[in-house]
């Protein structure tokens, strides 16, 4: 029940590695699913949001895995967002 809560305490840290934020935009979107599944949709919206800042912070931070983001499971919500395509645009093409 804390899962989110935990998730915004280490963010708040400000980690910088890429692949730690990415992790963590993964989480946030299966705490948003687990949110909306249970019916809470206040807690799945602060889970997207949370995501698409985390997903902001780590392409800034390097990230660049453009497949695994366009196909993880657990970004289903996020990726229904239009700031999820905005941001995933900014990753360039494998071969650019």
């Amino acid at each position: 029940a804390r899962a989110l809560e935990t998730a915004e305490e280490s963010l708040a840290l400000e980690p910088r590695r890429s692949d730690v934020l990415y992790e963590g935009v993964e989480i946030l979107g299966a705490i948003a699913q687990a949110a909306r599944a249970a019916a809470d949709p206040e807690r799945a919206e602060r889970a997207v949001e949370l995501a698409l800042a985390t997903f902001e912070l780590a392409i800034q931070s390097g990230y660049n895995d453009r497949n695994r983001a366009r196909n993880a499971e657990k970004l289903a919500l996020v990726r229904e967002r239009p700031r999820f395509a905005e941001l995933l645009a900014q990753i360039p093409e494998v071969g650019d």
